[in-house]
């Protein structure tokens, strides 16, 4: 019969060489990087590249959004700890009994312990004769670009600043009353 022969049920894709005992499969068609190239040259190549370059702003802007809010939560929750320490520690016993002055202390122990260069920090004091006094904290904060500053206005859209307000009653100390 000859040293090749067809192996019983394969077809003609395989083979056996008796003499070493190896299966051979012949090639039914193109080779694999053939058809890929066929593929790319009849334009079916490169759609995940075009959706990755539609879909990669969109993820980044989210990715941005999320990175911001996030900060801003972890900021409020700091803020509110520390207004609230300022407002115990130098509203209750204040060197003088006039709001701007004990307004003034307040926000600079804010200030002092906040620490966040793009968040803002307000403070308004209402010391009322014989009644709690209220101390208003504003906290402005300005989004970034993962750290870095952005401008207050892209493409003629004016990007405001969140804000978190906190409203502190206290007894200030009257040593004259």
């Amino acid at each position: 019969m000859g040293r090749w022969r067809a192996r019983a049920g394969a077809g003609r894709t395989a083979t056996r060489h008796w003499a070493r005992g190896l299966l051979l499969r012949l090639p039914s068609g193109p080779p694999r990087w053939a058809r890929r190239l066929g593929r790319a040259v009849r334009g079916e190549g490169g759609q995940m590249t075009v959706e990755l370059m539609v879909a990669l702003p969109v993820m980044v802007v989210i990715a941005l959004i999320a990175f911001n809010a996030l900060t801003f939560f972890g900021l409020c929750a700091e803020y509110d700890r520390v207004a609230r320490n300022a407002v115990r520690v130098y509203a209750a016993a204040p060197t003088s009994l006039e709001g701007v002055e004990a307004a003034g202390e307040v926000s600079a122990a804010i200030e002092a312990n906040l620490g966040c260069p793009t968040a803002e920090s307000t403070v308004e004091a209402s010391l009322p004769h014989l009644a709690p006094a209220t101390f208003t904290c504003s906290l402005a904060y300005h989004p970034t670009l993962f750290g870095l500053g952005v401008r207050s206005e892209v493409l003629g859209v004016a990007l405001p600043p969140l804000r978190h307000t906190v409203a502190l009653s206290t007894f200030v100390y009257n040593p004259l009353c």
